[in-house]
């Protein structure tokens, strides 16, 4: 690769670097934020400086992969020259694997260690085939050789070339030309790769190096056990077909459980064929199967430790033994088709493949890392809220709009922002959109460069009106019922400057961008285990179903804790505060405390039909409040006109208890 681009201009290889830093890596299920890096113009075409040397790269490792699937070919050739089937359905699985595809068209060492590897089962498949020369084992230890400087389990080949010879010394091969194709062999591969495994010892006293590497890449605090192990195995299959941009981008869930299903049969179809050959093994397929097998299992035993040192299980890195594993799966499942229509199988099958990674990158790839929608400020929707909040005369918040107006815990809300960009700007602002509940309780949060990580401010032109969609999840333990805040804004995620001025539309000075309200309840109304339960009705709509009454005696200055549950009946279609007054003889009024309920965090107007509301406050009592007992009234009533509702049984209140101040 290095000699490839040793003529280009790379000096901007800085500027192609443009990192974000919200990037979601790893975590497949959380939407956005999926690029590494901005994709800038100048990684646009037609390419230029670093872009271009990058592509060139890029195109060298697709010929490997490409070298890959030949070897592929060639392998399955070999093993079943009368059967050509096997070796063109081996060679269609292998090509239209997506994420062989995707790793194969990406600039890595894998695909080195994989096209060496396919090619040096090949190499020793033929040892089978033809009489057995010193001189077969240099290509074959050149390419070992190879193979491990690419990557270190390039060097597990020299464990399957061991299995490859006491195969053939059990088939009665001559053990003087196996011992000359192996030192040869040996010698090769230490040639090549020999003075890297004496650098490591030298440099780190380690003569992988991997204890080095651990300590940039991060070990495991706890090794996991076999359960661990086994939870991991459904993420490596997954990635083994198809988990693109950084471990964190899915294909359809049902393509998964089809592959799992065509796995399961092509091991049935394994055995089966396994069991029809016994006695009457022709050599090659003898030996490609077992050889194939303990390719398999040494990788999985080299994961298996990987794994149990450091978070890696990834697909890819079964890769080097995707030539195997193509042709196990390709002879699996030609044995349940009928010898004349196994063309229908490579036909069938390869179609599908191909027609699952063409969709791959217009499905799944290039939403991923599409920018957000450019519109004029007719084409702002209808339903869209209008603001008109300015964020230091550079943003302006145009308008928004709620996917809905109920969300559950555990949810997520879909918060679309029409931003205009006032000003040109150098920085790259984030974006924050908040939810806060009852006691200012975070109910869930997303911060993001705007077009979920695609789209940051400097590359805002004046005038443009971005449409941008945050979805935020809604916290599993947030309290419900609430009327959630919903803020949102931009800031500088780097550094400590401070936040940006802000304006509503006339120009008036806010602290905050509360720019709407969301209901937040859970499907399934709350149960409580009630002290004093009641049953009163105001007006058909809310009833008082209980109370708590924290103490029955209080001194004057002290506070008497009081909890209401009420449950709606109906959907009130406005806001009712509730008033609690001790009141005593003469209507004397020790105390008072009147609010929207839960302090205003779910007002009456958000209730819905079977909603249980747990409202707790305390009542102040007046310092000077005289001895004696006082009831207390409970009630609701309009705050802009001072109408009180009625109950049932025609008060404008409810006597729930008494209070006594002692004398």
């Amino acid at each position: 690769g290095a000699i490839l681009i040793s003529g280009l201009d790379t000096s901007d290889v800085e500027e192609l670097l443009w990192f974000n830093p919200h990037v979601n890596m790893g975590v497949p299920l959380k939407e956005g934020n999926k690029n590494v890096y901005i994709h800038a113009e100048q990684g646009r075409l037609p390419y230029q400086g670093a872009a271009r040397a990058v592509h060139w790269v890029r195109l060298l490792s697709t010929l490997m992969g490409a070298g890959t699937i030949l070897a592929t070919y060639h392998i399955l050739r070999l093993a079943f020259p009368q059967a050509p089937w096997v070796a063109l359905v081996g060679a269609a699985i292998n090509a239209f694997t997506p994420q062989f595809i995707f790793i194969a068209s990406a600039i890595n060492n894998d695909n080195l260690v994989t096209m060496l590897s396919s090619w040096a089962i090949w190499a020793m498949l033929r040892l089978w085939t033809r009489p057995l020369h010193w001189r077969m084992g240099l290509g074959i230890g050149a390419l070992i050789g190879a193979a491990t400087l690419a990557k270190l389990s390039g060097a597990g080949l020299a464990a399957l070339l061991g299995v490859t010879l006491a195969l053939l010394w059990w088939r009665g091969r001559d053990l003087k030309a196996l011992l000359g194709v192996g030192l040869s062999a040996g010698l090769a591969a230490a040639a090549i790769a020999g003075w890297w495994f004496a650098r490591n010892l030298s440099l780190y006293g380690d003569l992988t190096g991997l204890s080095a590497m651990l300590d940039v890449f991060g070990r495991r605090e706890v090794a996991p056990g076999l359960a661990a192990l086994l939870a991991e195995a459904e993420g490596l299959c997954i990635s083994y077909w198809a988990i693109f941009g950084w471990f964190n981008i899915l294909s359809w869930t049902a393509i998964y459980k089809l592959l799992d299903l065509m796995l399961l049969a092509a091991l049935a179809g394994l055995a089966y064929w396994a069991f029809r050959q016994h006695g009457r093994w022709q050599e090659p397929q003898l030996a490609w199967a077992i050889m194939s097998a303990s390719w398999l299992v040494i990788l999985l035993a080299a994961l298996i430790r990987w794994t149990r040192m450091t978070s890696g299980t990834q697909g890819r890195l079964l890769f080097p033994a995707i030539s195997a594993i193509s042709g196990l799966i390709a002879v699996g499942l030609g044995q349940w088709v009928p010898a004349r229509n196994r063309h229908l199988l490579l036909a069938g099958l390869g179609g599908a493949l191909f027609l699952w990674s063409a969709l791959c990158p217009l499905a799944h790839l290039a939403p991923a890392y599409a920018r957000p929608p450019l519109l004029s400020a007719a084409e702002i929707p209808d339903h869209a809220h209008p603001v008109h909040i300015t964020y230091g005369e550079r943003i302006e918040l145009v308008a928004y709009a709620l996917n809905r107006d109920s969300v559950s815990p555990g949810e997520t809300l879909r918060v679309t922002a029409y931003w205009r960009c006032l000003a040109a700007m150098e920085e790259d602002y984030s974006i924050y959109v908040h939810l806060f509940g009852q006691g200012n309780q975070p109910l869930g949060q997303i911060d993001t460069y705007p077009g979920l990580g695609t789209y940051p401010t400097s590359l805002w032109q004046p005038g443009q009106i971005i449409q941008d969609v945050y979805p935020v999840t809604i916290a599993g333990d947030a309290e419900t019922p609430v009327l959630a805040r919903v803020e949102i804004g931009p800031y500088l995620y780097q550094g400590d400057a401070p936040p940006l001025s802000m304006a509503d539309g006339l120009g008036r000075p806010l602290r905050s961008a509360v720019i709407g309200r969301v209901r937040v309840a859970s499907p399934t109304p709350s149960e409580y285990d009630i002290a004093h339960p009641t049953a009163i009705v105001w007006a058909d709509l809310i009833e008082l179903a209980g109370y708590e009454l924290g103490q029955e005696q209080v001194q004057p200055g002290g506070e008497v804790p009081l909890v209401l549950y009420w449950r709606a009946l109906g959907a009130p279609d406005r806001d009712y505060t509730v008033f609690a007054h001790l009141v005593g003889e003469g209507n004397v009024l020790a105390g008072q405390h009147d609010s929207q309920p839960n302090q205003g965090d779910y007002p009456t107007s958000a209730w819905r039909p079977g909603d249980m509301v747990r409202d707790a406050f305390v009542i102040p009592i007046k310092p000077d409040a005289p001895p004696g007992e006082y009831q207390l009234l409970v009630g609701l009533y309009r705050l802009d006109t001072g109408e009180r509702l009625l109950t049932y049984a025609g008060t404008d209140h409810a006597t729930l208890g008494r209070i006594t101040i002692p004398w």
